[in-house]
């Protein structure tokens, strides 16, 4: 029973620290999502910030700056001049962009409007990009990709956008070297970036925007968070550990070694009663088992009693048996065949002895003799004496 009862509080502190130990683990794993989660959604908005942002300054650019500043150029503007500060908005935006990372501080992300044999060497697409770059030729109704990669092992939200798309305003400087402005050529040569045609999608945003700081700092934080669980954990585990044993468990070991000690001394069920613990069920169970006591006492001392009236029964019966087997011994003597004399009336014992009648009954029973006169002798005395 002990040992049972050991395994009892070692299988209740076991299942009470898993228990602890699952919940803590859901609650930090779930911490541990939300905070990727927020994190990720973070690294969404400022993508599309971005990308919206980049796209307003296209717009800008291709909308308003570039065909104000080519008409108001027009007079004095020399043939084959070119300028990428104004008149390539992805040159504008590359610039931009740069400034404003350095001016921020708080964003390290990567942005390049990525095209196939690009004029600028940097802003050549990798082939991530150009896969998106021929989908968005096959499929005119595709705009945006996201998804979160690996990038040389470390992790991203990686967002792909339509980009631009040729018009005919844009073949000036990208159909055939010949029709480009000459400086154009002289800058950039007059084998990238040409052979261009209309409608085509030569260029795709694509934006990288860092999580894995963002993820190993809220694996920190859950670390810490761990660290913090399980000292509390701990802390929850010593004080129920200790009230259980207190309040529980070692007044369960009372109540067995109070079991066993009045099992082997009964007695002391009258002398001992079990002391009421702590706690109103244990002590509804302590009254309830020194109420069993004391009916046990009762009925103990009601067979005690029984017992003793019934050994005083069988004594009397026993000595009852033993007169009644004398008394039949003695009847069987006498019922046997005694040899009598026909005058004297003299009985002949066992060892041939001749006894007055009287003497041989007397010494086999415990019958005594009166003596007197029947009726036939008492006739025949009271003739004689008449007839003297």
């Amino acid at each position: 029973m002990a040992r049972q009862r050991a395994n009892l509080a070692k299988l209740f502190n076991l299942g009470f620290i898993i228990l602890m130990l699952t919940l803590a683990v859901v609650v930090i794993a779930g911490i541990n999502i939300n905070e990727r989660r927020r994190a990720l959604d973070e690294a969404k908005i400022l993508a599309e910030t971005i990308l919206e942002r980049n796209l307003g300054i296209h717009a800008y650019f291709n909308q308003e700056l570039k065909p104000a500043l080519f008409e108001w150029s027009k007079p004095f503007r020399r043939e084959g001049y070119f300028e990428p500060k104004w008149m390539s908005s992805t040159y504008a935006i590359r610039e931009i962009d740069k400034y404003y990372q350095r001016l921020s501080g708080k964003h390290e992300y990567y942005y390049k409007e990525g095209a196939i044999n690009a004029r600028s060497p940097s802003n050549e697409a990798d082939n991530y990009e150009k896969a998106f770059i021929e989908k968005l030729n096959r499929d005119p109704e595709l705009k945006t990709f996201a998804a979160t990669r690996m990038i040389e092992g470390a992790s991203f939200y990686t967002v792909l956008h339509r980009g631009e798309t040729m018009e005919k305003s844009c073949l000036r400087c990208h159909s055939t070297p010949e029709n480009a402005p000459a400086e154009l050529v002289e800058k950039y040569g007059s084998e990238r970036s040409f052979d261009r045609y209309e409608g085509q999608v030569v260029s795709a945003i694509s934006i990288h925007i860092p999580i894995g700081t963002a993820y190993a700092k809220a694996n920190r934080a859950s670390l810490k968070l761990s660290a913090v669980a399980l000292l509390v954990i701990s802390l929850i585990w010593a004080m129920v550990s200790y009230f259980n044993n207190r309040f529980l468990f070692a007044p369960i070991m009372r109540f067995q070694k109070a079991a066993r000690r009045i099992s082997e001394h009964p007695d002391l069920l009258s002398t001992e009663p079990f002391e009421e613990p702590f706690g109103e069920e244990l002590s509804d169970t302590a009254r309830a088992f020194n109420a069993m006591s004391a009916k046990v006492v009762h009925l103990n001392e009601s067979l005690a009693n029984e017992l003793e009236t019934v050994t005083t029964l069988n004594a009397e019966r026993t000595k009852m048996i033993d007169d009644l087997q004398k008394a039949l011994s003695e009847v069987e003597v006498l019922s046997g065949l005694l040899p009598i004399c026909f005058v004297c009336k003299k009985i002949k014992d066992e060892g041939g002895k001749w006894t007055p009648i009287e003497t041989f009954i007397r010494s086999r029973t415990e019958a005594e003799f009166t003596h007197g006169y029947c009726t036939e002798c008492a006739k025949k005395a009271l003739e004689k004496k008449n007839n003297k």
